[in-house]
């Protein structure tokens, strides 16, 4: 069984693995737009990433956090796969997470 910051770091690895192999396919050519992942306010994933310094914007029962900020992007399905492979990640291991995205 994984602690919750064991659980944010594998998590946080597969969304850099998915949002990088979609921008080696799309590269900035898709829709313009962002995707946060969105954990309710009580997760011990957000007490996890609070504890790693990783910067979380308060929502509506829950905090956002954006993953592959790296990346020089603006095309949505990098980050929306990204999002994607961190929530399947997040609920492998028994925790809630869902993707927030929208196009610019």
């Amino acid at each position: 069984m994984h602690t919750a910051s064991e659980v944010l770091d594998i998590a946080r690895d597969a969304a850099a693995e998915a949002g990088i192999a979609m921008f080696d396919q799309v590269g900035d050519r898709a829709d313009c737009g962002l995707a946060v992942v969105i954990l309710p306010g009580r997760s011990p994933l957000v007490k996890a990433a609070k504890a790693e310094g990783i910067r979380l914007q308060k929502q509506t029962g829950g905090y956002a956090m954006s993953l592959c900020t790296g990346l020089r992007t603006q095309s949505r399905i990098v980050f929306e796969k990204a999002c994607d492979a961190f929530v399947a990640t997040a609920a492998a291991h028994g925790y809630e997470a869902r993707t927030h995205s929208w196009a610019d």
